[in-house]
């Protein structure tokens, strides 16, 4: 028995609910149910996931004072909804840290029973600070400078910059790596080398050493599109088949023509916008 499942009259206070809250997290909404298992009342409300949920968040949790919340896993996924991909796709230091924090935080309340809010609450506040610096760095070039940083020039027209290679605290040796894994192996092919401040090297290469381009022969190929995934491991998705003018006789009669008597032996279909289907059959490992 938890604190939000207690039922027992001699366990309860008469004068004050005993809520137990769950909180739900989804595209672009935020919901939270709050229930009092003693007396069968129960509330729910939501709210968009935009840059105030944090604080709307806040609010109802104080309100309702709940003695239990579902909240380590829920908590934490909605947390990532107000942020945003920004963890993954941008990482700098501070969003490194505060992703370590976010996460030590998120373990302990997920094991916190008597008393969940002191872990809820400090991740509510770096959820806080990490969303109200995104704001902020988003509202103010200033800001974004010394939040963020700024981009550092390492090469430039075959010289190397030591000093902003000390910037950056960068040795030769992770400078080449970068340079590696960039795919210029040869540092005469660079014209400038930027070292971002997520920690990647943007590369410029020199005129006359980069790729050919259909643009330098005269070429005009058609302009490609993104394929869209209509077989998924056997299942049909109607949904893209509709999105793409298509449906499902359609198809059933591209399956017939590829030799294929269902989409049940379709690991994966896809469709471009010409209409030609590419489908990829399962293989077992024995196959090689």
């Amino acid at each position: 028995v938890t604190p939000g499942t207690v039922t027992e009259a001699s366990m309860l206070e008469e004068r004050r609910n005993n809520y137990l809250c769950a909180v739900f997290a989804g595209e672009g909404t935020v919901g939270l149910c709050f229930a009092d298992v003693s007396t069968g009342e129960v509330f729910a409300t939501a709210f968009g996931a935009g840059e105030e949920c944090m604080l709307r968040l806040t609010g109802e949790l104080g309100r309702f004072q709940t003695e239990e919340a579902v909240l380590s896993a829920g908590a934490l996924f909605l947390i990532a909804k107000c942020i945003g991909h920004k963890q993954v796709a941008q990482l700098d230091f501070f969003d490194y840290l505060t992703g370590i924090t976010i996460g030590s935080i998120a373990a302990e309340l997920a094991t916190e029973l008597e008393s969940p809010w002191k872990p809820l609450t400090a991740l509510l506040i770096y959820g806080d600070l990490a969303l109200g610096l995104d704001v902020l760095t988003k509202r103010s070039a200033r800001s974004r400078k010394y939040v963020n940083g700024t981009p550092t020039i390492l090469m430039d027209r075959g010289k190397l910059y030591r000093e902003n290679l000390k910037k950056a605290r960068l040795s030769l040796s992770d400078f080449l790596l970068l340079c590696r894994q960039s795919g210029y192996f040869n540092l005469s092919d660079i014209q400038t080398a930027v070292f971002e401040p997520n920690g990647r090297l943007s590369v410029l290469p020199r005129s006359g050493r980069r790729h050919a381009t259909p643009e330098d022969l005269s070429l005009s190929p058609p302009q490609e599109a993104l394929l869209a995934e209509v077989i998924l491991d056997g299942r049909v998705l109607d949904e893209n088949l509709r999105r793409m003018g298509l449906d499902v006789n359609w198809l059933e009669k591209q399956l017939r023509a590829q030799g294929y008597q269902s989409a049940q032996e379709v690991f994966l279909g896809l469709c471009d916008r010409n209409r030609a289907l590419a489908l990829y059959r399962a293989a077992d490992a024995s196959e090689g």
